[in-house]
């Protein structure tokens, strides 16, 4: 382009099926193991996760304003590998997102001799329809063990931030 340049990416990570992060040796989780004998720790305290291929992409465009300024725009897609079977199994979960999240960048540089300074904002968003809460704090009781009803709910997410550089180039 005459004053500016598109950049696009695409990245692929292939899955891996379910493994062991971490595996206890066999033995007794709940003392006297007589009261129960099939709840071990080499089931409670393991640990497994899995992942599932994904494909990320962004888009680029920087417009030169002249020599010294450049505008910049971005977007990208941050979708999540996490698979949801690890869900079904026994034991602790790893806590790691399940959300696609998207990523907006506005900002420029302004450029001197030898010295850049980058300025922007960032903006980052994603949703779940189908979350499912750890906890509830509307109705605790003794026999919901003080968590609440728990229920599957819409959730949203959303960040805001400054984005702030500086360069300085030596053999210029």
């Amino acid at each position: 382009m005459k004053r500016g340049q598109l950049g696009v990416t695409v990245q692929y990570f292939g899955s891996q099926k379910i493994y062991d992060i971490l595996h206890a040796k066999p033995a007794a989780f709940i003392r006297p193991p007589q009261a129960y004998p099939d709840i071990g720790s080499d089931d409670f305290l393991r640990v497994k996760t899995g992942n599932k291929s994904v494909v990320n992409w962004t888009v680029g465009y920087e417009y030169n304003i002249n020599n010294k300024y450049t505008f910049d725009i971005s977007f990208r897609a941050d979708n999540s590998y996490f698979d949801k079977a690890v869900h079904d199994l026994r034991g602790i979960k790893p806590d790691i997102s399940s959300w696609d999240i998207y990523h907006v960048v506005v900002g420029g540089n302004a450029s001197a001799r030898r010295l850049s300074l980058s300025a922007g904002f960032l903006f980052g968003f994603g949703s779940n329809k189908n979350y499912i809460e750890e906890g509830n704090l509307e109705e605790p009781q003794e026999r919901n063990l003080l968590q609440g009803n728990t229920v599957i709910t819409k959730a949203g997410y959303r960040s805001f931030g400054i984005l702030l550089g500086f360069t300085i180039q030596f053999n210029k």
